[in-house]
């Protein structure tokens, strides 16, 4: 897990990485950061479908970047990861 602030401090970036096989979910709280949140969030999240999936130049889509959103309301959350995964979720200051 990876925490930052962007240099305008308007964004705020968790980045967690699932090294494990199996799906994991997550709790945060967001309370010490003293910061009202959008209560939307931009996901960026990678997962191959298998372990012994990777990109190369002969297979330049084999894993990509899923971008979503997610509904976070309050300072409380749980986000659920899959297994082997990199996600990041992107919050924006109120």
């Amino acid at each position: 897990l990876q925490a930052a602030w962007n240099k305008q401090k308007n964004q705020f970036t968790l980045v967690i990485l699932n090294f494990s096989g199996a799906k994991k979910d997550l709790q945060f709280n967001l309370k010490d950061l003293a910061t009202s949140f959008e209560a939307k969030q931009k996901v960026y999240e990678i997962a191959p479908d298998k372990m012994t999936d990777f990109n190369s130049p002969s297979h330049k889509d084999a894993v990509s970047i899923k971008e979503s959103e997610a509904q976070i309301k309050g300072n409380d959350f749980t986000r659920s990861v899959l297994p082997n995964s990199a996600t990041a979720i992107v919050f924006d200051v109120k």
